[in-house]
């Protein structure tokens, strides 16, 4: 994102940008959570049940996004379980944040993994 974000600098530099703009980290999890959860939704929907792990890593790969796509920005994988523990219907899907502990408050995680029609995804930190 960095040699991108210079490419950018160096073709506006009669604009004045003189370094490349901050990537907010935790935007970038949320952006790849609210792809990964679209990702799963849509394998509930076609399947009748949520993916497994190995299922989410294969569509991610079918898709073109590649192993890189899998992991927060930090370099740690996602947190994906597919029946979350709190209720077996819906799901698990996390960032682990900075500090790489689950269930701290620097969590990333979608708090509304089944939202209605039209409710765009809600994040927070890990549910207790």
């Amino acid at each position: 994102m960095v040699r991108a974000a210079s490419v950018v600098c160096a073709a506006l530099a009669f604009a004045g940008c003189t370094t490349p703009p901050r990537v907010d980290p935790a935007e970038v999890a949320r952006r790849h959570l609210a792809d990964l959860h679209m990702v799963i939704i849509t394998f509930k929907q076609n399947n009748d049940r949520f993916p497994t792990a190995t299922e989410v890593h294969q569509a991610v790969i079918d898709i073109g996004w590649g192993d890189a796509f899998l992991k927060d920005p930090w370099g740690r994988f996602y947190h994906y379980r597919s029946q979350a523990r709190r209720d077996p219907s819906t799901i698990e899907l996390c960032s682990r944040g900075p500090d790489g502990e689950l269930g701290t408050a620097d969590d990333i995680c979608v708090q509304n993994p089944a939202p209605a029609a039209g409710e765009p995804l809600r994040f927070g930190s890990m549910p207790r």
